[in-house]
């Protein structure tokens, strides 16, 4: 009985080092990565942001599946999310069909020059367009 607890201790000590092994090279991963951040300037309509998001949203599933590197994973869901603000500014406003909007963009670069890229916040919109031309969005708020 002793013998059995012994084994049964000495396999919950290897998974543990196992997990924490992952662990770490996840941490590994991230630091391997250069991080370049970056403000790109874009005028988009709706179905433009709307597939921003989309491909972001996909891009961080195939991330998560690869199981290596989910901090970044959860990294581009969440720019993700804040590019929905400005989707949800354009439904709520349909008189405009385009926005110039700065956006946020983090780029990672691994060892080998692999390069993912993505929207990482909110962005703040600098102009609108509407059937009057372009406006400055601060006269609009």
């Amino acid at each position: 009985m002793v013998k059995h607890k012994k084994l049964l201790f000495l396999l919950i000590i290897l998974i543990s080092i196992v997990i924490y092994i992952a662990y770490i090279q996840g941490v590994f991963v991230s630091i391997s990565l250069e991080k370049q951040e970056l403000t790109e300037t874009k005028i988009v309509n709706y179905d433009q942001l709307y597939w921003i998001e989309r491909d972001q949203s996909e891009l961080a599933d195939k991330i998560m599946l690869d199981k290596t590197r989910i901090w970044l994973a959860k990294e581009i869901q969440t720019g993700a999310q804040k590019v929905r603000f400005n989707w949800d500014y354009m439904i709520d406003n349909p008189q405009y069909d385009l926005i110039e909007i700065m956006l946020p963009t983090t780029r990672y670069i691994d060892k080998n020059g692999k390069i993912i890229e993505f929207i990482s916040g909110k962005g703040i919109i600098t102009k609108v367009h509407s059937e009057k031309g372009w406006e400055s969005y601060k006269t609009n708020q």
